[in-house]
């Protein structure tokens, strides 16, 4: 899948250009493109001009599902280097607050520090790379690298969090990010963890799991799926299994 940039193009107009170069595609949820040629994507008409980033369907998904409001809370889960969590910031402008968490202090040091090889910050547009990063030249020969604008990463806040220890946060989350995390927990740990999302998440806030993650029948009963790993916090659930105070 790809993701048209529309900052220089349309879904429309990067599709006909290329069925014009013989790529057969499938356009899905207006927004997304599905690559049902094989080819190389550096030799897609507009990879050299930025037109397109390379993302998965369910990656974007999460994204496209926000509609950024001024009092919104994200809490991104395990979200160390912290790329995922800038673009974040980057798409929501100065409308959100953003909470990214890790297990790892020194991958936080580096998060917090924002500064990034120029081929990590490649899949945002190049407006958001110019607005909210500036360049901060490379050891040497080596790779030029960019820093997060401190606009930017004042809308970010970076906490070293167990997963399995206790949460300190006492306001529930807009939206809450944990990706391709609790794959790698025995099923007795992610019981554990399904109803610390419940209780963490807003009602009507939205909960984004990795690719191979599902919820269980049974956490159904606080959130309703939208999507094949996005779910929606139900209304009218109590949350379970974590005590917390506004």
């Amino acid at each position: 899948y790809i993701r048209p940039n529309p900052l220089k193009t349309t879904v429309q107009q990067l599709a006909d250009k290329l069925a014009a170069d013989h790529v057969e595609t499938e356009v899905v949820e207006q927004t997304m493109i599905r690559l049902k040629s094989p080819k190389a994507v550096g030799n897609l008409p507009g990879f050299a001009e930025g037109e397109f980033v390379v993302q998965d369907i369910t990656a974007s998904q999460p994204i496209r599902l926000l509609n950024p409001q001024s009092d919104w809370r994200i809490l991104d889960l395990c979200a160390a280097p912290g790329v995922k969590t800038t673009q974040l910031a980057e798409i929501t402008g100065d409308l959100a607050k953003i909470l990214a968490t890790d297990i790892d202090p020194h991958i936080l040091v580096a998060a917090c520090d924002g500064i990034y090889e120029e081929d990590r910050l490649s899949p945002l547009p190049n407006g958001f790379r110019q607005r909210f990063s500036h360049d901060a030249g490379g050891p040497g020969k080596g790779a030029r690298r960019r820093k997060v604008s401190d606009s930017l990463k004042e809308l970010v806040s970076f906490w070293e969090l167990n997963l399995l220890a206790d949460w300190p946060m006492r306001r529930q989350f807009d939206v809450i990010f944990c990706r391709n995390v609790v794959i790698y927990f025995d099923r007795q740990t992610q019981d554990s963890l399904w109803p610390r999302f419940s209780a963490s998440c807003k009602p009507g806030g939205v909960l984004c799991l990795g690719h191979s993650e599902r919820l269980p029948n049974r956490s159904l009963e606080d959130f309703t799926p939208v999507g094949t790993t996005t779910y929606i916090r139900n209304p009218c659930s109590s949350p379970t299994g974590t005590s917390r105070k506004d």
